[in-house]
C-alpha cells in the first residue's frame, strides 16, 4: 500500500482544511511548502500529492511558481489536484514536471481525452463524497452516488481513482472503512482505489491495508506530527 503524504497550497502557503471548508477550524503551517516535501521524501514518501486550494476556487491552476518548485526540488513522483478542468490545464501542470494529475467529478467529461494521450497511469479521478454521495463544488446540483460515478468513469478508462471522505478530511477522526471496501468490492481489479482523509493512526493503515487499498494520501496527521511517516512506510508500505 501507497503511503502518500499530502497538503493543501492556499496563496503560497501550505495549510489542512477541515471538512473540506475554509473554516475556523483550517490550519495554516509555517514554514517552507518545499522544505516541507523534502522531509516527507526523506522519511521514504513514495510520492508526495498537493491541492492547489486557490485553484479549485478559480477553476484553473494558481501556484505555479510553488508547484513548479515542487517539482524541481523533489526526486519522488508529484502529484496535483485542484482546478484542473481542461487539457490545457493538465499540459501546464506536466510541463512543469508533474507526474500525475487528478481530475474531479465536474471535468469528468475530458477524462477519457486525457486518459487517450497521457496515458491511465498519469490521469486519477477524484471523488469528493459526504457518505455515499458525490460532492462537488461545479456541480451543486450534483447527487450521484459515489460508486455510480465510479463504475460509469471505470468504463471510461479511468483505472485509478482517489476518494476524499470530506467529512473525515482534517477531523482526525479516522477513515470511512466501509465505503472504501464497498468501492474496492465493486470494482474489483478494474481499478485502483486510493483512500484519503481521517488517518490518524497505525491501526488505521492496518484496516485499510487489510481490505486491499492501494493507497492513503494523509495531510494533517503528518502536518501535526500524530502519525510518523517513516514509520508507517516501514509497516504498511509497498
Amino acid at each position: 500500500m501507497l503511503i502518500i503524504p499530502s497538503f493543501t497550497l492556499q496563496k503560497g502557503r501550505c495549510i489542512s482544511l477541515y471538512k473540506g471548508k475554509d473554516n475556523a477550524q483550517k490550519k495554516t503551517y509555517g514554514g517552507s511548502p518545499v522544505n516541507k516535501a523534502l522531509e516527507f521524501q526523506r522519511q521514504g514518501a513514495p510520492k508526495f500529492h498537493c491541492v492547489d486550494w486557490d485553484g479549485s476556487l478559480q477553476e484553473k491552476p494558481v501556484n505555479l511558481k510553488l508547484i513548479g518548485q515542487l517539482c524541481d526540488h523533489l526526486e519522488i513522483p508529484v502529484q496535483v489536484a485542484g482546478g484542473i478542468r481542461s487539457m490545457e490545464h493538465i499540459e501546464m501542470l506536466f510541463e512543469l514536471g508533474v507526474s500525475e494529475v487528478v481530475i474531479g467529478v465536474s471535468g469528468r467529461d475530458f477524462i477519457p481525452q486525457a486518459i487517450q494521450k497521457y496515458g491511465t497511469e498519469r490521469i486519477f479521478l477524484g471523488i469528493k463524497s459526504r457518505r455515499e454521495w458525490v460532492e462537488s463544488d461545479s456541480l451543486p446540483e450534483e447527487s450521484d452516488e459515489v460508486i455510480e460515478i465510479a463504475e460509469q468513469m471505470v468504463e471510461k478508462g479511468v483505472t485509478r481513482i482517489i476518494t476524499t471522505d470530506m467529512e473525515r478530511q482534517g477531523a482526525l477522526y479516522h477513515p470511512n472503512y466501509d465505503d472504501v471496501d464497498r468501492l474496492i468490492l465493486l470494482l474489483g481489479n478494474r481499478a485502483q482505489i486510493f483512500s484519503c482523509g481521517g488517518v490518524v493512526s497505525m491501526e488505521d493503515l492496518k484496516i485499510l491495508k487489510s481490505i486491499k487499498t492501494t493507497g492513503v494520501l494523509i495531510g494533517r496527521a503528518l502536518l501535526e506530527h500524530k502519525l510518523n511517516l517513516a514509520e508507517a512506510v516501514h509497516l504498511f508500505g509497498s
